[in-house]
């Protein structure tokens, strides 16, 4: 989270739940000067996610927050997953939320739902935990043992040479178990710099190429699926020359909706459907512009 973090100085909320958990980030600066212009100690004062603060719920919901609105999804009284919008997300988005999330296709909503205003409880749902108290135990200990030490210097001689001796053996086994933990960590550390190297080479590659990486255009094309259940059955590209086809369960394909859905995403051109015997499947070529690079687009996720 310390390499992530988007601010040079970051406040941190972690909730565990099993095997897996859940982190809020805030700009620890602009929080502090936001608490001190409210005439408070900062160090007396208590930092909770807004999220931590809402009733639970089972399956999916729309509420409205303090500031914007916030897509939800409980299961078995555990938030699994939320994503944050500044204004009212429109039906797609709303369905690209559910998907990012895995909801299984019946349980998704189509359109965005009316939003709740749920009242916030006195107390957080969950326990909550920060990346400054998760450090190793035994450090705290360190520290603990110091501040005695600093209380024995007033007791007699032998009491005081008796304590120094076992701050020193305490010392010595908080060293040894530094360098364990340091060298179960070599390895993990070495795969992260594999990866952001690996990682930049990718992008190195992806530069050299006059059109947007295959990922980027299924993404655009899964976006402009109509929300009936509609899928991609086939996918053949070379070299600017796409050609696709899109299937069904349910209702037909509407090949003008298709067309000019795709025409409109941005890195299609010159789409043209055809039509087969099955209403409920279309098959549509295009092809894709030359040097054409995708728009910035923030991203959150908790």
């Amino acid at each position: 989270m310390r390499t992530a973090t988007p601010y040079p100085e970051s406040g941190y909320a972690v909730v565990w739940h099993q095997d897996s958990a859940m982190v809020w980030t805030w700009d620890a600066q602009r929080v502090r000067a936001a608490i001190q212009e409210a005439s408070l100690d900062p160090r007396r004062v208590t930092i909770i996610p807004e999220t931590l603060l809402q009733p639970t719920h089972t399956g999916l919901r729309l509420i409205t927050s303090l500031d914007g609105f916030e897509g939800q999804i409980w299961h078995q009284g555990h938030l699994v997953h939320s994503r944050w919008w500044p204004a009212l997300p429109a039906d797609a988005e709303w369905i690209a939320f559910q998907r990012d999330s895995a909801q299984p296709p019946d349980q998704q909503q189509v359109r965005a739902p009316t939003p709740q205003a749920v009242p916030l409880e006195a107390k957080p749902w969950a326990k909550l935990r920060s990346l400054e108290g998760a450090q190793p135990r035994g450090i705290r200990d360190e520290r603990l043992y110091y501040v005695l030490g600093a209380l024995l210097l007033g007791l007699p001689t032998v009491w005081y040479g008796a304590w120094i001796l076992k701050l020193s053996q305490a010392h010595d086994r908080l060293k040894g178990e530094l360098a364990t933990l340091e060298a179960k960590a070599d390895p993990i550390l070495n795969t992260r710099n594999m990866a952001y190297g690996a990682a930049a080479r990718i992008e190195a590659l992806e530069a050299l190429s006059d059109y947007p990486s295959q990922l980027f255009l299924m993404s655009e094309v899964a976006q402009a699926l109509p929300a009936n259940g509609a899928y991609l059955k086939e996918w053949r590209y070379r070299e600017g020359d796409l050609r696709i086809v899109i299937a069904s369960p349910t209702a037909p394909l509407s090949d003008r909706f298709m067309v000019n859905a795709l025409q409109s995403a941005g890195p299609f051109n010159a789409v043209q459907a055809t039509t087969g015997g099955d209403p409920k499947m279309l098959a549509l070529k295009m092809a894709v512009r030359k040097a054409y690079r995708p728009p910035l687009k923030a991203r959150t996720h908790a």
